[in-house]
């Protein structure tokens, strides 16, 4: 994920000082990052939620779907970076 935020740090201009690797900043860069992402997913899950209380059948089971594989995409998320945690023998 690090790499990442480097490359969209640099894409959007941001200058070195914001993402180098000395100190925290990547780390803070970072749990921002996760913060808006796991927003962003919730609101997108809670708007299946509410296409889900449809009287059509199909819509609704569609996004009841939909909203459940936002939801696990968090978690695979978090389950993956645990994992990366473990093998690199670091602690979040």
């Amino acid at each position: 994920m690090k790499d990442y935020i480097i490359r969209m740090a640099k894409e959007v201009g941001l200058p070195p000082a914001v993402y180098r690797y000395e100190g925290n900043q990547i780390g803070k860069l970072e749990t921002l990052i996760r913060f808006f992402m796991a927003r962003e997913r919730e609101a997108c899950a809670i708007l299946c939620d509410e296409v889900a209380d449809y009287e059509d059948e199909y819509r609704s089971c569609v996004a009841q779907d939909c909203a459940e594989a936002i939801r696990e995409r968090g978690e695979q998320w978090a389950d993956l970076e645990r994992i990366q945690t473990i093998l690199n023998g670091t602690k979040r």
